[in-house]
């Protein structure tokens, strides 16, 4: 469409100009049709050029507002988006009852796979364990990098046995599938269900967070439940 708005903006300039140079005699004569004429043209190109920065800002909005809520390296959502979408979740809770359920992700001993790989391999890692995210979830979970090589789910609609399964099925692909590099890698992950482990957002992730911390303790490459 913007496209198509320029090249329309810049005939209709071409002509106006080619006929200012070269006009033909009746061009500037004194009459209502040529005056009529003028006006027309006018208004085509303001409109146009009106349309087209509207167009322009819009886009410019569009970018700015996904760059805001976008994690830079992972692409997922970023902390203060997911913390909004964590808000939105809980309102749906107490107005009907909807329940939902949150999983937090740890990737296991990721300070050695910085120190053997580099930062660039660290960065492929959360890389690609963000990709996994993205196929590996429903289409109305969200993910969203937490900080640092902490990753957060949110589950609509999800039972602690469905989210349970989830995150066995992610911890095992995980550990069966390394990065394109061939970093091998494991991921422990951290459960909390609204209601029965928290009724509000900070107390749901505190569970969780916890939850995650058992996993570690008692080994790593595990999936906890929050007490």
């Amino acid at each position: 469409m913007a496209s198509v708005t320029i090249a329309l903006s810049m005939s209709l300039v071409a002509r106006i100009v080619g006929l200012v140079r070269n006009p033909p005699e009746q061009l500037f004569a004194s009459n209502d049709i040529n005056a009529y004429t003028l006006v027309v043209a006018f208004l085509f190109t303001f409109l146009l050029t009106t349309g087209f920065i509207m167009m322009v800002c819009q886009r410019l909005y569009y970018d700015l507002k996904v760059a805001a809520n976008t994690d830079v390296l992972t692409h997922l959502l970023n902390r203060r988006a997911m913390m909004h979408q964590l808000e939105i979740a809980m309102n749906q809770f107490y107005r009907s009852d909807r329940t939902f359920a949150i999983i937090l992700i740890d990737v296991d001993f990721f300070k050695r796979v910085n120190d053997v790989y580099g930062h660039d391999g660290g960065d492929m890692v959360l890389i690609h364990l963000a990709q996994i995210l993205q196929t590996k979830m429903r289409k109305a979970d969200s993910a969203s990098r937490w900080g640092g090589e902490e990753f957060l789910i949110l589950l609509p609609d999800t039972t602690l046995d469905q989210a349970h399964e989830l995150a066995e099925r992610l911890r095992s692909y995980v550990e069966t599938n390394p990065t394109p590099s061939n970093i091998q890698i494991t991921i422990s992950l951290g459960i909390a269900v609204i209601r029965q482990h928290g009724n509000s957002v900070e107390s749901l992730i505190t569970a969780a967070d916890h939850a995650l911390y058992a996993a570690k303790k008692n080994g790593r490459n595990l999936v906890a439940i929050a007490n």
